[in-house]
């Protein structure tokens, strides 16, 4: 098993926990969060940004989700990637609506092994439209 998969699994083992600081330990100091052509689509949890403290925000976002189901299906990796399939099923609390869908996580490494780069790759409509109440 690569290293980057195995810092990936460590990454997912901490967020099942709740514990944020292990996350960030993981991250380059200017991380690019839902780096390349990401736009802001009116989603606060998936909001484009750099640094540790934008994915910060990040996780302060993600309150506004009650993660119903979080599934990694496979971890797919190289020296310098590592892409993760996963079985979602999330509700936005405030309007009660439910997106179930598998969306991939991409995650990039630098070569002290942090993780410089991340990007979710979802259905943003269906998770636009569930944070709207529509």
């Amino acid at each position: 098993m690569s290293q980057h998969i195995a810092t990936i699994q460590a990454i997912y083992a901490a967020f099942a926990k709740g514990d944020v600081p292990s996350i960030l330990a993981h991250l380059a100091e200017d991380v690019q969060w839902e780096w390349g052509w990401a736009q802001d689509s009116g989603i606060p949890w998936y909001k484009p940004g750099k640094g540790r403290k934008h994915v910060e925000g990040f996780f302060g976002a993600l309150r506004q989700v009650e993660i119903k189901k979080f599934q990694p299906l496979a971890l797919l990796g190289d020296n310098q990637w590592v892409a993760v399939p996963i079985d979602l099923e999330a509700k936005v609390v405030a309007t009660g609506r439910t997106v179930k869908e598998v969306e991939m996580h991409l995650w990039g490494f630098n070569e002290a092994g942090k993780v410089n780069k991340f990007r979710h790759y979802v259905d943003s409509l269906a998770h636009f439209k569930a944070f709207k109440g529509q």
